[in-house]
């Protein structure tokens, strides 16, 4: 009996089935409200760079110097012509000049006492020392490693002339 009862229901249903399945479809019907918003997922990796962009164009000239020109240095002078040798007793009337090459400085002056020892200076710093000769005169090689670019005053015991480091390779005497 249950084997007929089970067979009767599934004839039962599948008739149901064939009968909602040949029907006619009914109208659309109105549409619902809009659901709540969703929670935001998490950003996304950096994408990769863009590519270089085109050159930018050249600005403008900059102006003129005071002389109107393009404002850059002028060359260096040449040395001054050393003045005549002061009196053998005295340094006051002395000259001293110097050349620059590189990191070395060759100092000359004229005019001290024979013999005497002339202690040099560029800007105050200490850079050597000299003995005049007989005549009043000496020569030396001293080293500008340390001082700043630029000029100096250059000391020889009481004389004072001007000494240029960085580039520059001619001095002169002090008037």
């Amino acid at each position: 009996m249950k084997k007929g009862l089970l067979i009767t229901i599934s004839i039962i249903a599948m008739i149901s089935l064939v009968a909602c399945g040949s029907g006619l479809t009914g109208s659309q019907g109105i549409q619902g409200p809009q659901g709540p918003q969703g929670i935001q997922g998490p950003q996304g990796p950096e994408g990769a760079g863009g590519p270089q962009g085109a050159a930018g164009i050249d600005g403008a000239d900059g102006a003129n110097g005071a002389n109107g020109k393009d404002g850059k240095n002028g060359s260096p002078g040449a040395p001054g012509i050393p003045g005549p040798a002061g009196a053998s007793s005295s340094s006051a009337g002395g000259v001293v000049v110097a050349d620059v090459a590189g990191t070395t400085a060759t100092i000359s002056g004229a005019g001290f006492t024979a013999g005497s020892k002339v202690t040099l200076k560029a800007g105050g710093t200490e850079i050597g020392s000299a003995t005049a000769n007989a005549g009043g005169a000496f020569s030396v090689a001293v080293s500008t490693i340390g001082l700043p670019t630029g000029a100096h005053a250059l000391e020889a015991g009481s004389v004072m002339g001007v000494i240029v480091v960085g580039g520059a390779s001619a001095l002169q005497a002090a008037p």
